[in-house]
C-alpha cells in the first residue's frame, strides 16, 4: 500500500509545475485530477479477481501497472503522456486496493475495522513520503517528471520481489468455493448497504480533493513556497496514519456508524477552518487535526461494507473503490471549475460541502433497520 501511494500522492505538488509546463488553466487541471482517479473505475473489476482467483493477481498486475505508469509519466514531453500516465497510475489502484482490502477482510474477519485501519497505515506512510519526496525532488531538480523516475524505480523493484516470492505468501480468497463456480451473492446483512457504498463517494472526494488541490491552494492563493505547502499535504497524511492507528481499537467498541459521525463533525470544522484561517501555524495544525480524523473513516466504510456482503468481500471493496472514484474525480473536476470561475479558495470550499453530505448519508444509514 505504501509503495502505491507515493505516486498517487505526488500528484498534489507536481500540479503547479505541470500548470506551468503546459499552461493550463485551473479547470483543465481539475480535470487532469479527475483523469488521475478514472481507472478507479474498475475496481469492482480488481475485487472480482481477487475473489475468484486470489489476491496475488491484482497485486501483481496492480505494480505492473504503477512501473508502467510512472514510467510514462517520468519520460513523457507531450501532453498526451500526462493524462495517460495519470490514468494508467489510477488503473492500477484498482486492482491493488480491492486485492488487500479483500485480503485483510477475509483473513481478520471477527477484527475487520481495527485490521483495515493498519492497513491503511502503510497507505498513510506512503501518502506522507510522496507529497514531500516530490516537492523536495522538484525542488532540487526543477522538474516535476523525476520524482516519477524515482516511483518507478521503486515499484519495479517491488512488483520483481513479489513476484519472486508468491508461492510463499497467502492471499486468501473470500470464501472455498472453486472459482470455476463461484458466483457473487448478493443477500445482505444490513439494509443500509446502499448508503454504505454511497459515504465513500462524499469522503474520498473531500480526501483526494484535498490531495490534488491543497498544494495548490497554499501556494497560488496564499503565496507559499512549494516545499513547505508539500510539506503540509505530507502531515495531513502522516496525521492519517496516526489517526488510524491510534483509533483502530476503539472501531472495533464503537459502532462502525458512530465513529463515522465522530470523526467526519470534527473534520468538517478542521477543514473549514483551515481553508479560511491565513495562518501558517494555525493552517498546519488544522489540516493535521483533519487528516487524523479523517483516519479512520475509509477503513470503517470498508469494515461496513464487508460485514454487510460477507460472502464477496473483494466485491463490496470494490464497488467501495468505485464510488471513492466517481466522488474523487467529481470534486477534483469541479474545484477546478470553481476556482476558474471565482477564485482557488471559493474552490476549496467544495470539499468541507462533501464532508457534511457524507454526514448526512452516514447519519441517515444509522437509522436503517437492520434485516
Amino acid at each position: 500500500m505504501a509503495v502505491y501511494a507515493i505516486p498517487v500522492t505526488m500528484i498534489g505538488p507536481a500540479v503547479p509545475s505541470i500548470k506551468s509546463s503546459f499552461n493550463l488553466d485551473l479547470s483543465t487541471v481539475g480535470l487532469l485530477g479527475a483523469i488521475s482517479l478514472l481507472g478507479g473505475l474498475f475496481s469492482l473489476f480488481g475485487g472480482s479477481l481477487a475473489d475468484r482467483y486470489g489476491s496475488v493477481t491484482p497485486f501483481l498486475l496492480g505494480y505492473m501497472l504503477i512501473s508502467i505508469a510512472t514510467s510514462i509519466l517520468g519520460l513523457g514531453t507531450i501532453w498526451v503522456a500526462i493524462p495517460l500516465g495519470f490514468f494508467v497510475l489510477s488503473l492500477a489502484g484498482s486492482c491493488v486496493e480491492p486485492a488487500m482490502n479483500s485480503m485483510v477482510s477475509v483473513a481478520y474477519s471477527t477484527k475487520r475495522a481495527t485490521a483495515l485501519n493498519l492497513l491503511h497505515v502503510f497507505w498513510s506512510v506512503g501518502a506522507f513520503t510522496g507529497p514531500l519526496l516530490g516537492s523536495i525532488l522538484i525542488a532540487r531538480t526543477g522538474t516535476w517528471r523525476f520524482p516519477y523516475l524515482v516511483s518507478a524505480l521503486i515499484g519495479a523493484a517491488y512488483f520483481f520481489l513479489i513476484l519472486t516470492i508468491r508461492k510463499r505468501l497467502t492471499f486468501t480468497r473470500s470464501h472455498e468455493t472453486p472459482a470455476s463456480i463461484r458466483k457473487i451473492n448478493w443477500k445482505v446483512s444490513d439494509s443500509s448497504l446502499p448508503l454504505v457504498f454511497l459515504i465513500p463517494f462524499f469522503y474520498t472526494g473531500a480526501e483526494m480533493g484535498s490531495n490534488v488541490w491543497l498544494p495548490s491552494f497554499l501556494i497560488l492563493y496564499r503565496g507559499w513556497q512549494p516545499v513547505t505547502a508539500g510539506l503540509v499535504l505530507s502531515l495531513f497524511w502522516a496525521s492519517m496514519a496516526v489517526g488510524r492507528f491510534g483509533l483502530a481499537r476503539i472501531s472495533e467498541r464503537l459502532e462502525y456508524r458512530k465513529l463515522i459521525l465522530i470523526c467526519g463533525s470534527v473534520s468538517l470544522a478542521s477543514m473549514l477552518s483551515g481553508i479560511i484561517v491565513g495562518s501558517p501555524i494555525v493552517v498546519v495544525a488544522l489540516w493535521c487535526a483533519t487528516g487524523f480524523c479523517f483516519g479512520p473513516v475509509f477503513p470503517l466504510i470498508v469494515a461496513w461494507a464487508s460485514r454487510c456482503l460477507p460472502e464477496n468481500t473483494g466485491v463490496s471493496s470494490g464497488i467501495v473503490g468505485t464510488m471513492a472514484t466517481v466522488g474523487a474525480m467529481f470534486s477534483s473536476w469541479l474545484v477546478g471549475v470553481i476556482a476558474q470561475i471565482f477564485d482557488l479558495r471559493e474552490g476549496m470550499m467544495l470539499l468541507p460541502t462533501l464532508v457534511f453530505v457524507m454526514l448526512i448519508a452516514a447519519a441517515w444509514a444509522a437509522n436503517k433497520p437492520r434485516n
